[in-house]
């Protein structure tokens, strides 16, 4: 059985309450960092935050951006060109994946066998 889709600071919150605060407004929102070695530079993204309308999807994106910069530039040629493609994308707010969250989470939550509640 696979397990639930991670979300950061979903403060422990079940699958279905993660699902209901989707629903209700909040957004799933992804970042990207680079790290480089010589010639070898590798992309990866964070896992999935959920934002609700208190919080701020740049303060959250600051890590990623410094990690990048530190890390990114040394492969070449790529990393250069991707440090800044990811560190562009981190200062305007990372990639909203609140669709692709929202039925991940569906999905996981069909395939889970009901429970009878206890008496």
């Amino acid at each position: 059985m696979t397990p639930p889709p991670m979300f950061h600071n979903a403060g422990g919150a079940t699958p279905a309450q993660v699902l209901a605060m989707l629903d209700s407004g909040a957004i799933a929102v992804r970042y990207r960092y680079v790290v480089s070695i010589v010639l070898v530079t590798l992309e990866f993204e964070s896992s999935p935050f959920l934002l609700r309308d208190s919080d701020s999807r740049y303060a959250w994106s600051i890590p990623y951006v410094v990690l990048s910069l530190l890390l990114g530039w040394w492969g070449l040629p790529w990393g250069p060109f991707q440090t800044v493609r990811s560190v562009w994308s981190n200062l305007h707010g990372g990639e909203d994946v609140t669709e692709e969250a929202v039925s991940a989470l569906e999905t996981w939550l069909a395939t889970q066998p009901m429970t009878m509640p206890a008496r």
